[in-house]
């Protein structure tokens, strides 16, 4: 078995990063078309996603949902000790990734189905825009740095994995500079 749990901030506090060149409602927007985007696919694709979230909002519309006013990594923790079991496969997969696609779904599934550690970094090879591993109860590791983080984490408890280039999951929206990378009719789409 396995889960896949998504973290959402509120979609009014997300994309912060980008005030200098999304209005409020554009960055609202923005996250909201995303996160609802890659729940889809995920769906689509019969993955029944859990949906971790700060926001009432988000989670009152989600049928598989964990509300926490925690943090990222202590809301992730709770929810994965209400949803999944010791050893059970788990999937934490950001919710911002607009280019998803349905064969990058088929190679984690792969992964997952051969219950094979893996981390998926951004684009940039600092952050962590999925990770998947046996659940044991472990402190989770999201924030700066983060794939040094896991990675590290993962070789201490001697543990292998796979750091897995996709980069339709490598490429998120958090600076202008991502956005400029977008075409502008798929920019557009996601900001209206």
């Amino acid at each position: 078995m396995y889960k896949f749990f998504i973290p959402i901030k509120s979609f009014d506090q997300s994309k912060q990063r980008l005030t200098k060149v999304l209005r409020s409602a554009q960055r609202k927007n923005l996250s909201k078309n995303m996160f609802i985007g890659t729940v889809k696919i995920l769906k689509k694709n019969k993955l029944q996603p859990i949906v971790v979230s700060n926001a009432r909002e988000i989670t009152e519309k989600e049928e598989n949902s964990f509300f926490s006013k925690k943090n990222l990594n202590e809301a992730l923790e709770d929810a994965i000790k209400t949803y999944a079991k010791k050893d059970e496969f788990i999937v934490i997969m950001h919710a911002d990734l607009p280019l998803i696609s349905n064969q990058d779904l088929d190679y984690l599934m792969n992964l997952i189905h051969q219950q094979k550690t893996f981390v998926v970094p951004d684009r940039f090879a600092s952050g962590t825009n999925a990770v998947g591993f046996k659940w044991r109860n472990q402190k989770l590791l999201f924030g700066k740095n983060s794939l040094n983080k896991f990675c590290s984490y993962f070789e201490k408890i001697g543990t292998d994995y796979i750091k897995v280039d996709l980069k339709n999951i490598s490429f998120d929206l958090d600076t202008e500079d991502d956005l400029n990378l977008l075409t502008l009719d798929k920019l557009n789409k996601l900001i209206s």
